[in-house]
């Protein structure tokens, strides 16, 4: 009677358990871990469980179990099937956090006892460190030793401002010059950021000061040059105490200024990260006159011919040979004869008006021909004129030869340096002419009369020294093939 009423019970409750959707097998199973003798099997528990760190993920690894067909992990209180591997990675994880793992065997329905609970906390990501400065006039430049697993780094920038670096170096840039800088550096990866590194500190460079500035001094201008300063992007220039752009390069010339007038100079250089400390001051006086420039020198066996650039304002020169000084007038061309042959010479040259004399000339040094060496009767072929023609004009100013026009209307005027032995293409007249008439006076070319498409009374003035031309007075008479002589600076 009993054992019925124990099988009635027995029947009841499998009843219920399957309406409740319970498995059966799985009661059987948890038996089973506990006492599995009853099925000829016995699963040990996972042992020598041991597990590796990173910041961001943690690996663990246990022992293979005999019969075991597979694994369970319960990773914080969720239990994962891990198939037949021995290794679990948990990834995903953020720096510095604790995490719970217990591993167990299974085959079929049958699984062991849980392993013992282990407790593991993911790595704290290095502090940067071996941090160097490398400071430059506009910039800071900072490098530190990687750290492993980062993926970037924060830079702190005087307490403020923090910017990302994917490498192991930041360059602080734009910065004025003359200025420190604190910096802080901290490791970032998806897992966090590590602890900020210990402040240090960058000064910016000094712009270096100009040096050697000089001046060249003329009636009307000022020439300044002065040593580059590295790293500068432009100059600060004061003239008579206002200051001026200079721009980068490392001259400029003061212009438009009075005669004999003193002016102040100073620089300083600049760039995005500031300005240099001032250079030291200079006084210039410009010079009454120009100083002759240009100075060209033929020698014979006898005597020596000079000639020169005329110089506005000068009512005459000094000429200094070998310390004798001789006054030559408004000739700018001077020949010193009775020498000895095959001898060195040296000459200077001044501009002289009724308010004083300009500085002289840098010296130029001619030995006279040797006779004996000369070579009597013989033409010597010189530079080729640019443009062909016949029936042209010439004259002679300052020692070179200018030859204008020639047949059929041309305009053409080149001039010929006997020294240098070249010819230079000038500005052409503004009408075309041949058999035309060609003086020279006061440092001026006059092309008169002529024929071009037709016969012609008009005259042109050609001024060397602005390689213009102006029209002027036309002839009562037009005339081909015409004669011209100078006669007291008059045609």
């Amino acid at each position: 009677m009993i054992k019925r009423v124990n099988k009635s019970i027995a029947f009841v409750l499998v009843f219920i358990l399957v309406l409740s959707g319970i498995n059966i097998n799985s009661i059987a199973g948890e038996k089973n871990a506990v006492n599995t003798a009853g099925q000829g099997i016995r699963l040990d528990i996972p042992i020598n469980i041991s597990v590796t760190t990173g910041t961001t993920y943690i690996i663990s690894n246990w022992n293979a179990v005999e019969n075991a067909t597979t694994y369970e992990i319960e990773v914080d209180g969720i239990i994962i099937d891990n198939g037949t591997s021995l290794t679990y990675t948990h990834t995903g994880l953020m720096s510095n956090t604790q995490h719970t793992y217990k591993v167990r065997a299974a085959i079929e329905d049958t699984l062991s006892h849980w392993s013992e609970l282990v407790t593991v906390t993911t790595n704290k990501l290095t502090i940067p460190s071996q941090i160097e400065i490398t400071s430059l006039l506009d910039a800071v430049y900072i490098q530190w030793e990687p750290v492993e697993e980062a993926e970037s780094y924060d830079i702190e920038i005087d307490g403020v401002e923090v910017v990302n670096s994917s490498t192991s170096n930041y360059n602080h840039q734009i910065l004025f010059a003359n200025q420190v800088h604190t910096y802080r550096i901290r490791a970032v990866n998806a897992g966090g950021v590590s602890e900020w590194s210990t402040p240090v500190t960058g000064t910016t460079g000094e712009l270096d000061i100009v040096g050697k500035l000089s001046a060249k001094a003329w009636s009307k201008k000022i020439v300044l040059t002065w040593d580059p300063v590295p790293n500068a992007a432009y100059y600060d220039l004061e003239i008579d105490g206002y200051i001026i752009n200079a721009g980068a390069a490392t001259t400029y010339t003061h212009s438009n200024l009075v005669p004999n007038t003193t002016h102040t100079y100073r620089l300083r250089a600049v760039n995005t990260g500031g300005v240099g400390e001032w250079g030291r001051l200079i006084t210039v006086k410009t010079e009454l006159l120009d100083t002759p420039e240009n100075i060209r020198i033929m020698g014979a066996a006898n005597s020596v011919l000079l000639a020169w650039n005329t110089i506005a304002g000068a009512t005459g020169y000094d000429v200094e040979v070998d310390g004798m000084v001789n006054s030559r007038g408004a000739s700018n061309t001077y020949t010193h004869s009775g020498l000895m042959a095959d001898t060195e010479y040296t000459f200077r040259i001044r501009a002289t008006n009724a308010n004083g004399k300009s500085a002289w000339s840098s010296s130029q040094v001619q030995r006279t021909s040797n006779p004996d060496n000369e070579i009597k009767g013989e033409w010597l072929q010189k530079g080729t004129i640019q443009k062909v023609r016949n029936y042209a004009g010439s004259s002679k100013i300052d020692g070179k030869i200018y030859i204008i026009g020639g047949q059929n209307g041309l305009t053409s005027n080149e001039v010929f340096d006997p020294v240098a032995n070249t010819w230079t293409v000038k500005k052409d007249m503004p009408t075309g002419r041949y058999y035309h008439g060609v003086a020279a006076v006061n440092g001026k070319i006059y092309a008169i009369g002529g024929y071009g498409s037709n016969y012609l009374n008009t005259v042109e003035e050609y001024d060397p020294l602005t390689d213009t031309w102006t029209a002027k007075a036309s002839m009562g008479t037009v005339r081909r093939g015409v004669k011209v002589a100078v006669v007291n600076n008059k045609i």
